[in-house]
């Protein structure tokens, strides 16, 4: 019931011999750490509909959206792109929920819950990426916020590298405040963050 930050370190490495370190605030064993990890594979499952349905989109994000993103970050030349969505969860919860006959289905509930990540280094001290994470909500359908349901919220990110701190400037835009015309309220996450390190 605690918080455990875990961080993966790879520190100058190749992807060719990529050979990541994990360590968590608060402290915990390597051993710990790798339990703490295989609970995002059973995804703290109450049942076996549970494992299956996390198992489901461990397999079809290790093989199938692996390959996607792959090729669209080659095509797309980015050197960050990735994928998560629950496609697999989502089908058998709404297969096996009692109340789907009285529900309208659409694309948006086999989507819920989904994210996309790019990012690209402009150099070696600038970096820019972005993420847009689309989750289902039926109580907007008819909202103009949403496209048939379907939340869109994106975040904006630009870091520079200098040679005393790293800055950073977050932006988190609400499409739904933007499209109602309240420019004042269109920005609600803002965030600009220093960070450095010391090597001893």
């Amino acid at each position: 019931g605690n918080m455990v930050t875990i961080i993966l370190s790879a520190n100058n490495q190749p992807v060719s011999t990529f050979n990541p370190t994990f360590t968590s605030n608060p402290a915990k064993s390597e051993r710990e750490i790798m339990q703490l990890l295989g609970q995002v594979i059973s995804a703290d499952s109450k049942g076996m509909s549970d494992i299956l349905g996390s198992g489901g989109d461990f397999f079809l994000q290790s093989t199938v959206m692996r390959r996607v993103e792959n090729t669209l970050r080659e095509l797309l030349n980015f050197d960050i792109f990735s994928i998560r969505t629950n496609v697999v969860q989502n089908s058998l919860k709404l297969s096996m929920d009692e109340n789907t006959n009285n529900k309208q289905l659409s694309v948006g509930n086999f989507i819920d819950n989904s994210t996309v990540y790019m990012g690209k280094y402009f150099g070696s001290s600038i970096y820019v990426d972005s993420m847009l994470h689309w989750s289902y909500d039926e109580n907007k359908i008819d909202n103009g916020g949403s496209v048939n349901g379907v939340v869109f919220q994106p975040e904006l990110g630009f870091e520079m590298t200098s040679p005393f701190v790293n800055i950073r400037l977050g932006v988190a835009p609400d499409i739904d405040s933007l499209q109602k015309g309240l420019l004042n309220t269109w920005v609600p996450s803002t965030s600009m963050t220093l960070s450095w390190k010391f090597a001893f």
